[in-house]
């Protein structure tokens, strides 16, 4: 932005000290969100696994992130109230020392959070709350700032102003682009704790900027002879129906000198408060500007919940979500750089004055903020969601030219008043808002216990219920939880106490349910028959039904994401069940369905399972759409099972247990697995794997199979289907791949084909003398032309096998050889007289020629 035209209208030396200070303030603000949040969360979850699974909690005190969706704690009454006696002081004192004092009480402040959430063995985590009592020294996020703006705005003229705090957000903004990226990188390497301590230096380091400002009263009128007000459109008409210029020079002039007496300095407080603050904030076209500004007020409460909400609606961590915070920043600096200061160059040549300028462009980048903060609460996928917070952060610029409108409607005396309690006006407004949203008409017991359908009744004007539901034990009939969309807590059904249902309780449906953010428990109902919950999609905590013997049905279609597990267990006559589908970015830690005999067909689509387990009835047909997909394989059990139909899925798993099925064919498409085993299949004739493989088996077990052949290539329908994935390939003719480097146990009795081992004998074959790997070996096949003379000689006289060794009942010493090791130097043996016989036929022919 070229200004070359106008003089130099502001001081440079406090621009660049005002902008330093508000980086170093701003940047371990935003650096430390993310951390701050994860230890809180913390302290509150360890607090809650301590009772209900203290397992959870490693030795050092830590839990996994994703078993800690808990909500925070805000608090901003102190900085409210201490907005109004901080800004008289700095009338009196000097501005740099009153924002000198609120930075030391935000390190205070800071340093608290710390103390008391690190040393959780010596303080509670309600200790926390102490920590907005630092915010009595200095008035804290609502005094630095609003000093910090009105000594910028007395360094700068009207027609520069805009451009200034253009600049000047630009300056915000890169503080959130480095801070928050910073502050995850340090939370994933060294903790949330250590990453939040790292911030409170920088606001050492902006009480060393903050000595090169000059503290300075206005003139009456600025270096370049502008008059106050000069073509500004409405501030001769707001300035003529106003005394507060007058009061406030009364004001100022008095409050310099000793009050002669206690009366006079009441008068002159009276005086104050009736002309300076109200007939400031009450005068029509400010009290306008003050309540358009809102819009943006919510700026800084949106992008902590767009971190919460990112991370429960999409699975996100919080180090992940709180990227975003760097992507807003990075685009709104180049538009605050370079598009917005020519877009005002623009509007101000067209419109002639700077209000009727900042007005228009505060006009276009209004409609961006709406646009954008509908399509965040809209978006139902991630690339949706990102483009309508860039179209969001568009909007940014805002703020910016809505204080330069503010202040052009202001007399240059009134700059500090004006930018104290419009502080003031906005975090109350703000609060007030806050204790408005969470005043629903809505029951306030925690549990809320239900024992009939009346007591069902009094939450359907909830909406969201913020604490825990229980259905007691006695509950009976059948219960409709109608108009809750989201439970706070948990939902369990039964006794807290968990002792046995006594009552007849015969159907729980939630028509309108969509979240849990705790635990759904049901355990112990003895006549309940339906659990019915079309729209929930998801639940934070685990998902379990236990001990229901009359249970008949459960739906559940719509669910996406259970946090950490998914059970039934124990339900004998449960014939409907659908289990969920869950999608790419959500998690499920364990998944056991046990004791379901009445269960015949069950098709599993599952994302990022920490165990799968199904014992089924015998004749249960099994079909796995999808078993994981990106965070380390699951554990796979499968029991009971008739038929496992092939759905042409890859599994992600690092652990595979087939055992006790009656299925013939067990076709498994596996990336990642480090464990197989295949027992006690009675009637099991193949196991088919297909690609992609991309094993590291370090064990196999394949055993008490009586009717199983192990082969590389099977003759089967099955190897046509899904476009050859259980065909071998040309290129790469083995469909069963074994990797000595990885391989601790192999143990294999079936019909083996004598082809079967031929690659992972060969790589041993090609290895280099003297290598040896240490792998128990347990070989035993009924096919006939199956020999083991290569394992053998792999073993006594290349000496590569160490560990256990036996092949067909037989073991062969490393140190001896014994008959068998002998003759199986033949193959050798034969390979050396070949090479002799043709050196000596070529000796003869080159003799001859």
């Amino acid at each position: 932005m070229d200004f070359s035209d106008q003089p130099a209208c502001i001081d440079l030396v406090d621009t660049i000290s005002l902008r330093s200070t508000r980086f170093l303030v701003d940047y371990p603000n935003f650096m430390g969100d993310a951390a701050k949040v994860r230890m809180l969360e913390l302290g509150l979850c360890r607090d809650h696994y301590r009772v209900h699974d203290p397992s959870l909690i490693g030795d050092d005190g830590s839990v996994p992130e994703e078993l800690c969706k808990l909500k925070g704690v805000q608090s901003s009454l102190a900085r409210i109230i201490l907005a109004i006696p901080f800004g008289v002081l700095a009338d009196k004192w000097g501005r740099k020392l009153i924002c000198s004092i609120g930075i030391l009480g935000v390190i205070l402040h800071d340093t608290w959070y710390f103390v008391s959430l690190y040393f959780y063995k010596a303080f509670p985590t309600n200790a926390v709350y102490g920590a907005p009592a630092f915010i009595l020294l200095g008035g804290g996020s609502v005094v630095v700032p609003a000093m910090i703006m009105a000594m910028l705005t007395h360094a700068s003229t009207d027609e520069f102003r805009t451009v200034a705090f253009f600049y000047f957000s630009v300056t915000i903004m890169v503080s959130e682009l480095i801070g928050p990226a910073i502050g995850s990188i340090l939370t994933a390497a060294i903790g949330p704790h250590l990453a939040f301590l790292a911030t409170i230096p920088s606001y050492f380091l902006s009480l060393v900027v903050m000595y090169f400002i000059k503290d300075e009263e206005p003139q009456a009128t600025d270096a370049c002879g502008l008059e106050q007000g000069e073509g500004n459109g409405l501030l001769d008409a707001d300035y003529a129906s106003s005394s507060t210029a007058r009061s406030s020079r009364d004001y100022q002039s008095s409050s310099r000198g000793a009050s002669p007496n206690r009366k006079h300095s009441m008068m002159e407080a009276v005086r104050f408060l009736r002309d300076d603050v109200w007939g400031l904030l009450l005068r029509a076209s400010v009290l306008t500007g003050l309540l358009s500004l809102m819009v943006h007020r919510v700026y800084r409460p949106l992008l902590e919940v767009t971190i919460q909400y990112v991370s429960v609606r999409f699975g996100w961590k919080l180090r992940t979500a709180n990227i975003l915070l760097s992507t807003q920043a990075g685009v709104q600096i180049p538009v605050l750089l370079f598009i917005m200061p020519l877009l005002y160059r623009f509007l101000l040549r067209r419109k002639g004055s700077t209000f009727s300028a900042n007005l228009a462009q505060a006009s276009y980048c209004l409609v961006l903020l709406i646009l954008g903060t509908l399509g965040m609460a809209l978006a139902p996928v991630v690339p949706l969601f990102i483009t309508s917070f860039i179209v969001y952060t568009l909007g940014n610029a805002y703020s910016a030219i809505l204080r330069s409108l503010l202040a052009s409607l202001v007399p240059q005396e009134n700059f500090g008043l004006f930018w104290r309690h419009s502080a003031l006006v906005y975090s109350a407004l703000l609060t007030a808002c806050a204790r408005f949203a969470t005043a629903a008409d809505c029951p306030t017991e925690n549990p809320f216990v239900i024992l009939s359908q009346s007591d069902a009744d009094k939450l359907s004007e909830c909406g969201y219920f913020k604490g825990s539901i229980n259905v007691a034990a006695e509950a009976t009939g059948e219960i409709v939880l109608k108009g809750v969309n989201s439970i706070g807590g948990d939902w369990t059904v039964g006794s807290l106490k968990r002792d046995p249902a006594t009552a007849n309780l015969e159907s729980i449906s939630a028509p309108d349910l969509r979240t849990i953010e705790g635990v759904f428990e049901v355990e112990g109902h003895q006549n309940l028959k339906r659990l019915d919950f079309p729209e929930l999609t998801r639940v934070l905590g685990r998902f379990e039904v236990r001990r229901v013997p009359e249970l008949t049905e459960l739906k559940v279609p719509a669910l996406a994401s259970v946090q950490t597990g998914f059970y039934i267990v124990d339900a004998p006559k449960l014939s409907t069940f659908v289990l969920p589908k869950t999608d790419d970015s959500s998690t499920s830690r364990p998944v056991p369905l046990c004791d379901i005999p009445n269960v015949d067909s069950l098709s599993v689509s599952l994302s990022d399972v920490f165990e799968f387990t199904v014992a089924g009835n015998g004749k249960l047909e099994l079909t796995i759409e999808q078993l994981g997909s990106s965070q380390g394989g699951a554990s796979v059990n499968i029991t009971g099972v008739g038929a496992v139909e092939n759905a042409c899925s890859v599994w992600l798993a690092r652990e595979v247990i087939f055992e006790n099925n009656a299925a013939e064919i067990f076709p498994f498409s596996v990336s990642g697995l480090r464990k197989l085993t295949i027992q006690n299949n009675p009637n099991l004739r193949l196991a088919v794997p297909g690609k992609p493989l991309e094993w590291e088996l370090t064990s196999i077990i394949v055993k008490d199979n009586p009717k199983l052949k192990l082969a590389q290539e099977v003759d089967d329908p099955i190897v046509e289907t899904c476009d050859g994935r259980f065909k071998p390939a040309s290129f790469y003719p083995e469909t069963w791949v074994f990797d000595w480097e990885f391989l601790q146990h192999l143990e294999l009795s079936a019909d083996i084909d004598p082809k079967f081992l031929v690659h992972l004998t060969d790589d041993a074959f090609n290895s280099d003398d003297g290598t040896q790997v240490y792998t128990d070996i347990d070989i035993q096949s009924s096919n006939a032309e199956f020999n083991c003379s290569s394992l053998d000689y792999l073993r006594s006289e290349k000496r590569f096998l160490g560990g256990d060794y036996s092949c067909q009942n037989k073991t062969v010493d490393l140190a001896d050889l014994d008959e068998s090791a002998a003759g199986s130097t033949a193959p050798h043996l034969a390979h050396v007289a070949l090479a002799l016989v043709s050196l000596a036929v070529a000796s003869m022919f080159g003799g001859l020629l």
